[in-house]
């Protein structure tokens, strides 16, 4: 009852905001037009909700039927793939976990050093400073981001459930937040617009970097 009536727009998760987010954001303005940015986002939440969670549910299903009593669970998903797949598909297998993984590096190195330029240098350190110059400080930042994520992760995570759990705990009590944004619509649009502005600008400046 929780997973389906609270779970699923009071706790934040990449890519499924509740009330939208950079994270999202940035998937839209890589698109060619608004009209494919709205497109995408649906089959997101398509795939995201009824496709993607049943590869793992009939995994998780065959792990428990062919490898049972396992004294980590966790591993049974790779114990499946690399007992029971062939090699051909466990080189897309491992080029998609690889996809995956790059992709979600990449959202949040651009994430972090967006927060630290945007909210602390630009305001604090450099305020009248080109865009140009914004947008290569954000550059420089984002190899120590991901010296100190590496680091970080190495050392606390000892498992995959615990990473879960780290996610888990830090998205979590998001509720009153969105329930304040969605009764007051103006706050929300006004809010929407800064941010989207604010990532528009930032992608301009990146285009004519280039």
């Amino acid at each position: 009852l929780v997973h389906l009536s609270v779970q699923w727009w009071a706790f934040w998760y990449p890519g499924a905001e509740p009330g939208g987010g950079g994270y999202i954001a940035q998937r839209i303005f890589s698109a060619k037009d608004e009209r494919h940015g709205v497109l995408s986002v649906l089959w997101f939440n398509i795939a995201h909700y009824a496709l993607r969670p049943w590869p793992w549910i009939l995994t998780a299903l065959a792990a428990v039927a062919l490898h049972p009593g396992l004294a980590k669970p966790e591993t049974g998903y790779m114990l499946v793939a690399t007992s029971y797949m062939p090699a051909a598909l466990r080189g897309i297998l491992i080029a998609g976990f690889m996809a995956a993984f790059m992709s979600t590096v990449a959202t949040q190195l651009n994430w972090g050093s967006s927060y630290l330029v945007a909210d602390f240098y630009r305001r604090f350190l450099h305020r009248k400073a080109s865009e140009k110059h914004y947008v290569n400080i954000s550059r420089f930042v984002a190899t120590p981001l991901l010296v100190l994520a590496a680091c970080y992760i190495s050392w606390r995570l000892v498992s995959i459930t615990s990473g879960w759990q780290y996610v888990l705990e830090v998205g979590a009590g998001q509720a009153p937040v969105v329930a304040v944004r969605l009764r007051d619509a103006g706050l929300m649009e006004v809010e929407a617009h800064r941010d989207l502005a604010g990532i528009e600008r930032v992608v301009s400046a990146y285009a004519r970097s280039v």
